[in-house]
C-alpha cells in the first residue's frame, strides 16, 4: 500500500476524500428573476392604467380590484408564488406562478383596461413563472 492512500487514517470513519466532495454552484440567475418579477410588480402598481376613459395609476386597479374578486386573484396567487420561489420550492411555485399568469392574461384580454400598467402586471407573473423554471433546472444540474 502506497502512503498517499491513507492521508487521514485518524478517522476510522471517513467514506469519501475531502477531494471528492465537491461544493455546488448555486446560480443567482433564479434568485436574480424572481426580485425582478417582483419589481415589475411594482412597476405596474405606478404606471397609468386607462379605464373606461379614467387614468390611475395602477395600485388603483389592485386596490378596487379586492371588490372583483374574479381579476383581482392573480395577486395573492402571484405572492405565494413568489414567497415559495424566494424558499427556492419552485416546484410549488411553479403551480401558482402558471395560474396567476394564465388567469392574469384572461382578465387583461376580457377587460377594458388599456395602458402600461397591465404589460407590466402580466409579465411580473411571467418573469416569476420563468425564475421558478431557471431554478428547477439549476437545482437539476449535476
Amino acid at each position: 500500500m502506497n502512503s498517499d492512500e491513507f492521508v487521514n487514517d485518524s478517522n476510522p470513519y471517513r467514506q469519501i476524500d475531502d477531494a471528492e466532495v465537491i461544493a455546488r454552484d448555486e446560480s443567482k440567475t433564479p434568485f436574480i428573476l424572481v426580485w425582478l418579477s417582483l419589481l415589475s410588480y411594482i412597476v405596474a402598481c405606478m404606471l397609468p392604467l386607462e379605464f373606461e376613459d379614467i387614468d390611475k395609476p395602477g395600485v388603483w386597479a389592485i386596490i378596487l380590484g379586492i371588490f372583483v374578486p374574479m381579476a383581482w386573484i392573480p395577486n395573492p396567487l402571484f405572492f405565494i408564488g413568489w414567497v415559495l420561489a424566494l424558499v427556492r420550492n419552485y416546484t410549488l411555485a411553479i403551480a401558482f406562478a402558471l395560474v396567476a399568469c394564465i388567469w392574469s392574461i384572461a382578465v387583461v384580454f376580457s377587460g377594458d383596461f388599456e395602458g402600461p400598467a397591465q404589460i407590466f402586471w402580466v409579465s411580473s407573473k411571467a418573469i416569476l413563472l420563468i425564475a421558478c423554471f431557471t431554478g428547477i433546472h439549476h437545482q437539476n444540474e449535476p
